[in-house]
């Protein structure tokens, strides 16, 4: 039985794993619209919980951090069914990077359930791991700015010890979302922009 696979030589390895990146990298700015959602429903859940813990307006303020996934999960999904990503591995790689993160995030909201916050230094825990997912991101499809934006986050983890008061922590967290995911979020949509004009 005869089979049409071919072997690549090195060179077309070189430009075939080019072509992938230069489409995720593609497929990455047509969806900067989740750094942008994300980022936000983050930054808005960090500062409102800021607001009500500086004027202690609820006592009940760390249920603000739900607004993250309550909206984020949906939207996002309707978001990736109207506007599916351009399929390749190194995007199914990406992809599964982020869903490891997510379910990580998840596992630390359930330990602060059955812990109890006080056991764990959460916002670190958060700013570390996002920090992660923005460098493997950056460093595959080989962004600056998403690079940049890890360290931002890692720096803002390091501030959180620091810096032992919740409220302080708190602004750490938004301003790390803000230069770390916001700012590169709109880079790669004015990118995206520019390379339709």
């Amino acid at each position: 039985m005869e089979t049409n696979d071919k072997t690549l030589t090195a060179e077309e390895s070189i430009v075939l794993i080019q072509q992938m990146i230069n489409k995720t990298k593609s497929s990455m700015r047509d969806n900067s619209f989740y750094f942008l959602l994300w980022g936000w429903l983050s930054v808005i859940a960090s500062t409102g919980n800021f607001i009500v813990l500086k004027f202690g307006l609820n006592p009940y303020f760390h249920f603000f951090w739900f607004i993250i996934p309550v909206v984020g999960m949906p939207v996002s999904i309707w978001h990736g069914y109207k506007n599916p990503f351009v399929k390749t591995h190194i995007g199914d790689f990406i992809s599964g990077i982020w869903s490891g993160i997510g379910i990580a995030c998840f596992v630390i909201i359930a330990l602060i359930f059955i812990n109890g916050r006080q056991d764990l230094p959460i916002i670190q825990m958060f700013l570390l791991i996002m920090g992660i997912g923005v460098f493997v991101t950056g460093r595959i499809i080989k962004d600056i700015p998403l690079i940049i934006g890890s360290v931002i986050f890692w720096l803002g983890a390091m501030a959180c010890s620091l810096f032992k008061s919740e409220s302080a922590q708190l602004l750490i967290y938004s301003f790390s979302f803000t230069v770390g995911y916001i700012v590169p979020g709109y880079i790669t949509k004015y990118k995206n922009r520019k390379s339709h004009v």
